[in-house]
C-alpha cells in the first residue's frame, strides 16, 4: 500500500515487477518462460493525478493504516523488530570486516614470504633451506625458482 504521492511510483512498480521476475526465472532458462505476474498498488491518493477519487476500499485500508500507527504496542514491536534488525545487519558488517582483514592478512604474510623466497633465491640459496625458512611448500619454492631470472656468476 503506498500512502505517500513522492513522484517515483512508476520506477517503484518496474522494480517489483523485475524482482519477480527474477524469482521466476531460473538460470539457464529463456526470457519467453518468464511467467505472467502483475504488480498492484493499493494508494491512497489519485496515483495519476487525474483528479480521481481514492476508492472506499482504499480509504478503508488508509483508516486502518493511520489506526495501526496510532497503537503503541504495535509501534513498539515494530520498532524492536527495526532495532533487531540494524543490530543483525551491524553484525554482519564486523563480522564481514573481521573477515576480509583475516583474508587480507593471509595474503599479505603469503606474499610477504614469496618475496623473502624470491630474494633468497637471487642470492642463491637452496630451495629446501628457502621452504624450511618462508613456511612455503616446496612445489611452491621450486615454481617461484622457474620464475626467477638467473643471476650471472
Amino acid at each position: 500500500m503506498q500512502t505517500a504521492d513522492r513522484g517515483y511510483l512508476p520506477l517503484r512498480s518496474r522494480y517489483y515487477q523485475a524482482a519477480i521476475d527474477l524469482d521466476t526465472l531460473r538460470k539457464g532458462q529463456a526470457f519467453k518462460e518468464i511467467k505472467e505476474s502483475w504488480v498492484i498498488f493499493l494508494c491512497t491518493f489519485d496515483p495519476f493525478r487525474r483528479g480521481k477519487p481514492v476508492d472506499g476500499f482504499t480509504g478503508r485500508l488508509e483508516g486502518l493504516v493511520a489506526e495501526a500507527r496510532r497503537n503503541a504496542h504495535w509501534r513498539t514491536e515494530y520498532m524492536t523488530l527495526e532495532m533487531i534488525k540494524q543490530e543483525e545487519r551491524q553484525e554482519g558488517i564486523a563480522i564481514g570486516f573481521d573477515e576480509g582483514v583475516a583474508v587480507g592478512e593471509e595474503r599479505g604474510i603469503a606474499i610477504g614470504a614469496e618475496q623473502v623466497a624470491r630474494s633468497m633465491l637471487g642470492r642463491g640459496y637452496d630451495v629446501t633451506e628457502i621452504s624450511e625458512l618462508t613456511g612455503l611448500s616446496l612445489e611452491r619454492v621450486r615454481r617461484l625458482a622457474e620464475t626467477e631470472p638467473e643471476k650471472d656468476k
